[in-house]
C-alpha cells in the first residue's frame, strides 16, 4: 500500500506534472483488479503513442529533439544577450515556464554565464543544434542566484542557447533573475 501514496505537492525530491490520461505512461487496469462497481472503461484504454505531455517532459529531461515540439510558455525566445554587455532581467512566474536567450562566441574560449536574483533557477547551455557545449557535458547547472550562480564552460566560435527554468530541485520556484554573459572566467 505504500506505493500508492500520493506524493507531497511541495517535494523537491520529485517534479509533479498534471495527470494526462492521454499519456504513454497510463497503463491499461482490467476490470477485474478493481473493486466490483466502481470499473471505469477509460482505465481498460491501451496508450500507444507519445502525448503532448510526454513529449514536453522528455524535451526537459534530455533535450529538444529533431522535430519541434509545442512546448510551455517561452519567455525571452530571440532575444540576444551581448556578451559582456548589460545583464537581461527576467522572471520564473509558473510551472514549465522556460525563458530562453541566445549570445554569440565571437572567438573560442571561456565564457562565463552569471544568473543573480531570487527564483532558484536551473541553466540549460546548448549549441545552435541543441547539443551540449561538448559530448561529455549534459550543458546544465542548477543553483540560487541569490547565492551568485555562474556556470563556465570553454565553447568554440558561434551561436549558443542558454535556457532558464525553475530548478530541477525547486520546480515550484518562482521570482526575478537577471543574466549575463562574459568572455573569460569571472
Amino acid at each position: 500500500m505504500n506505493q500508492l501514496l500520493a506524493l507531497p505537492a511541495n517535494s523537491f525530491r520529485y517534479k509533479v506534472y498534471a495527470f494526462d490520461d492521454t499519456s504513454i505512461m497510463f497503463y491499461s487496469i482490467p476490470k477485474e483488479a478493481v473493486k466490483r462497481g466502481t470499473y471505469n472503461p477509460e482505465w481498460g484504454r491501451v496508450n500507444s503513442t507519445l502525448s503532448k505531455s510526454d513529449k514536453l517532459i522528455a524535451a526537459e529531461v534530455y533535450g529538444p529533439g529533431p522535430e519541434s515540439v509545442e512546448g510551455p510558455v517561452i519567455a525571452g525566445n530571440g532575444k540576444e544577450i551581448e556578451v559582456d554587455g548589460e545583464p537581461r532581467a527576467g522572471h520564473i512566474d509558473s510551472d514549465g515556464q522556460a525563458d530562453s536567450y541566445s549570445f554569440s562566441a565571437r572567438t573560442e574560449g571561456d565564457y562565463t554565464l552569471i544568473v543573480t536574483g531570487d527564483a532558484l533557477v536551473h541553466i540549460d547551455l546548448t549549441d545552435k543544434d541543441g547539443g551540449p557545449p561538448y559530448p561529455t557535458d549534459r550543458g546544465g547547472d542548477s543553483d540560487s542566484p541569490r547565492l551568485g550562480l555562474s556556470m563556465l564552460r570553454w565553447l568554440s566560435a558561434g551561436k549558443w542557447t542558454i535556457r532558464l527554468t525553475a530548478s530541477r530541485f525547486a520546480t515550484y520556484s518562482r521570482g526575478t533573475y537577471t543574466l549575463s554573459v562574459r568572455k573569460g572566467r569571472v
